[in-house]
C-alpha cells in the first residue's frame, strides 16, 4: 500500500471517528425519542389522546409500580394503539422489556419522568420569568416576537389567585424592562396601524379568582377586575401588550363580558394594546367577532383579536354530550379550518 493512500485512510478514519464520538446514537438520544413520540401523536389521534392524558396524570403518581400499571393501561397490548410510524412501537416494546426485570420498573419510572420533562421543555421556555428572559431575548435577536403565558393557572383558593396576580405582574414588569435593552427591529415594532410593544403577556382570567363562574357575573367582575387593574396599569406604564386568553366554552361569555367592561373604564379606554383570544372551532365565534367590532367602534380604541383554532375540543365534546347539551364546537377539523379562514377577513 502506498504511503499516500495509507495517510488518506488514516485521515478519513480519524474524521469519521471524531464525528461519531460527537453524535449520540438515535436510540439513546432523548430528543430523537421526543420527536418520535410527537410525530406519532400527530399521525394517530388515539395515541395523542392517550399520551396527553398520561402526561396529565403522571404528576399524581407516587411509586414506580403505579407508573408501570398506568403505562400498561394506556400503551399496552389492550390499549388499541397502532404501531408507531415507521414500524413496530419501540416505546411499548421498551416499556415491556424494562418492566419484566427486577430493576426495570424503577428504571422505567425514572425514564418516563425524564422523558416527560424533556417533552415539556420543547414548549416551555422556563420555570419562571427569570429563566424565560434569555429565551425571549434570543427570539427577538432572531427576528421573532413572543407572547408569554404562565402555566398551571387553575386556582382553588384566593391565596393562589393572589400569587398568580403577583406572577403576572412580575412577568409584565421584568419582560418590559429587559426589552428596553434589545436592539431595534422595525419589522417587529410596527405594523400598518402603528407602533407595537416589544413584549406581550397572556392572562387567563380564571387564574385571578378561585370562584370564577358564570353563575355570578357581577361577583366575578368585581374580584377579577380588582386584580386586573394593577396588571393593566403596569402594561400601560411600560408599553407592554396584554392578551386575554380564552378557555372553556362555559367561561366564554363571562370572559368577554369582563374584558369589555374593564376596557370601557376611563383609565383603560384609550389603551390600544389589549387583545382577546377567540376560538375558530366554536360555532358562535363569528357572532362574537361582529359584536366586538361594534363594541370597539363605540369604545373609540382598537382592540386586537388573537384568532386560534382552539385547544379544548375533546373536553368540550365529551362534557356537552354527557350533559345532553348541544356541542358548541365543530365536529370535523376541516369545518374548523374553514371557520378560521372565514373569520380572518372580519
Amino acid at each position: 500500500m502506498r504511503v499516500a493512500t495509507e495517510l488518506d485512510i488514516r485521515r478519513h478514519a480519524t474524521r469519521l471517528y471524531e464525528a461519531a464520538a460527537a453524535t449520540t446514537p438515535r436510540l439513546f438520544d432523548r430528543k430523537w425519542w421526543t420527536g418520535r413520540l410527537l410525530d406519532w401523536a400527530i399521525r394517530d389521534e388515539t395515541f395523542k389522546v392517550q399520551l396527553f392524558r398520561f402526561i396529565d396524570v403522571l404528576p399524581t403518581l407516587k411509586t414506580p409500580s403505579q407508573i408501570k400499571r398506568l403505562v400498561d393501561e394506556y400503551f399496552g397490548q389492550d390499549a388499541g394503539l397502532r404501531d408507531a410510524p415507521g414500524g413496530r412501537s419501540l416505546m411499548r416494546w421498551g416499556m415491556r422489556a424494562l418492566s419484566t426485570v427486577g430493576f426495570g420498573v424503577g428504571v422505567t419510572a425514572d425514564t418516563i419522568y425524564n422523558q416527560a420533562i424533556q417533552m415539556a421543555n420543547q414548549f416551555i421556555v422556563g420555570a419562571g420569568t427569570k429563566e424565560a428572559l434569555p429565551v425571549v431575548a434570543d427570539l427577538w435577536k432572531r427576528g421573532m416576537a413572543h407572547s408569554v403565558d404562565l402555566l398551571g393557572e387553575a386556582t382553588v383558593c384566593e391565596a393562589e389567585a393572589e400569587t398568580y396576580a403577583a406572577r403576572y405582574h412580575e412577568a409584565i414588569t421584568a419582560l418590559a424592562e429587559a426589552a428596553r435593552e434589545w436592539r431595534p427591529s422595525p419589522l417587529l415594532e410596527a405594523d400598518h396601524l402603528g407602533p407595537l410593544p416589544r413584549t406581550q403577556v397572556s392572562i387567563k382570567l380564571s387564574a385571578l379568582y378561585s370562584q370564577f363562574d358564570p353563575i355570578d357575573p357581577e361577583g366575578c367582575y368585581t374580584a377579577v377586575a380588582a386584580r386586573l387593574r394593577p396588571l393593566l396599569r403596569a402594561a400601560v406604564q411600560r408599553g407592554a401588550a396584554i392578551t386575554f386568553d380564552m378557555e372553556h366554552y362555559e367561561w366564554k361569555d363571562l370572559t368577554i363580558g369582563i374584558v369589555r367592561q374593564l376596557l370601557m373604564e376611563d383609565e383603560f379606554r384609550a389603551y390600544p394594546f389589549a387583545s382577546l383570544a377567540l376560538q375558530a372551532y366554536l360555532r358562535d365565534t363569528a357572532g362574537d367577532v361582529r359584536d366586538l367590532l361594534a363594541w370597539a367602534e363605540a369604545r373609540g380604541t382598537p382592540m386586537g383579536v388573537r384568532l386560534v383554532k382552539g385547544a379544548y375540543w375533546d373536553y368540550e365534546t365529551i362534557m356537552h354530550r354527557q350533559r345532553g347539551w348541544p356541542v358548541p364546537v365543530f365536529a370535523r377539523k376541516d369545518d374548523t379550518d374553514a371557520s378560521y379562514e372565514q373569520l380572518i377577513p372580519l
